[in-house]
């Protein structure tokens, strides 16, 4: 029950603040100056802070949440966590360049700021993306083998390990043919040269 209270109290929370910052762009000259700066003064926190009161379930993993919980912690979204702080980095630098290069203002459109949101994330994954797969894990791979001396695919240690030794064991099994095989031509001499001295003391 103090899950939904909480996630109540959040909700009601930023539906006051967008009601009144709707109210305040229909009718911007009808409010007072202080108080408008007042509210704009303390919006952005109270909605910050009823946005973590509303998550902080879903922190402290509250059974209540748990569906929401285990839909978050799937392995769907390990890659695009692996992306996301390359996206903040980035998406700001193309939303300057658009806003730079553009020769006139823009009239304020829901579907164009929902176009211009969807193209600017894709634009910062995008970029991410690649800079993760051409320069980060590279130079993390190369931090972690030949400074921190980790070893990054044991696997491939132990199959060459194991390689290496059926290479050891055949050599010496090889090895070991080859001497039984030398032993057996010298018993052939022996016994021929035995034979040969037999057979010349009976002539004789």
């Amino acid at each position: 029950m103090g899950a939904i209270f909480v996630l109540i109290v959040a909700i009601l929370i930023k539906m006051v603040l967008v009601g009144v910052v709707t109210a305040i762009n229909d009718k911007p000259l009808d409010a007072l100056p202080f108080a408008n700066m007042i509210f704009l003064m303390f919006q952005r926190p109270l909605f910050v802070i009823a946005g973590g009161l509303g998550f902080s379930p879903i922190l402290l993993r509250n059974p209540f949440t748990y569906p929401l919980t285990a839909f978050l912690e799937h392995q769907f979204w390990y890659p695009l966590a692996r992306l996301s702080y390359g996206a903040y980095l980035s998406h700001g630098i193309f939303m300057l360049f658009r806003t730079f290069n553009m020769e006139r203002g823009m009239w304020a459109c829901e579907i164009d700021a929902f176009f211009l949101f969807m193209a600017y994330l894709s634009f910062a994954y995008l970029f991410s993306f690649l800079i993760t797969v051409m320069i980060e894990m590279p130079c993390h791979n190369m931090f972690q083998t030949f400074i921190m001396g980790v070893n990054l695919n044991p696997e491939a240690q132990n199959n060459f390990e194991q390689i290496y030794q059926r290479s050891k064991l055949g050599k010496g099994k090889r090895m070991l043919s080859s001497s039984e095989e030398d032993a057996s031509d010298a018993e052939t001499l022996d016994a021929t040269h035995d034979d040969n001295s037999a057979g010349y003391a009976i002539n004789s």
